[in-house]
């Protein structure tokens, strides 16, 4: 009897504290700062997600599952370099790796040069899901983010 009540309590409990949760979606913004760090059999680049948390309260991102992809054509897995800190109400960075392939990178080769010889706008998706944790609560959100690439990233890249 006392441990159908604990139980009983501790469910009840544990409702009214995620319900004090209440959440807004969480709003991926851009990528940027897209930059070559390693080039070899697997290449790594950075870049960093621009995120904003519209909720009254903080969490931490813990990993990202993602793909990243340049005119529709895949570039690599993005993965979270460490677990950063989404404060209440404020939008934050978090630096990720986009881990790549040499087959990846050449298959995109032909977008690039005619992006940079043409002048022809490419696009940028990353998608994939984000584990947010607040206290025990952990959750995954999912994302896509398309965004036009800018001339001045392509030309970081040399």
């Amino acid at each position: 009897m006392h441990s159908r009540f604990t139980l009983l309590f501790l469910g009840v409990i544990g409702t009214l504290i995620s319900g004090c949760f209440s959440e807004k979606a969480i709003e991926f913004r851009s990528v940027e700062h897209l930059r070559p760090e390693t080039i070899g059999k697997e290449t790594l680049l950075s870049m960093d997600v621009v995120i904003y948390n519209p909720n009254n309260w903080g969490c931490t991102v813990e990993e990202t599952d993602a793909e990243f992809f340049i005119d529709g054509k895949r570039a690599g897995n993005t993965v979270l370099r460490t677990p950063t800190r989404l404060p209440a109400n404020a939008e934050a960075t978090i630096p990720c790796t986009v881990k790549t392939s040499i087959t990846d990178l050449i298959k995109l080769v032909p977008a690039g040069l005619g992006a940079l010889l043409t002048g022809k706008e490419l696009e940028s998706t990353t998608r994939g899901t984000v584990k947010v944790r607040k206290f025990i609560f952990t959750k995954r959100i999912s994302f896509e983010v398309k965004q036009p690439i800018d001339r001045k990233l392509l030309n970081g890249l040399r």
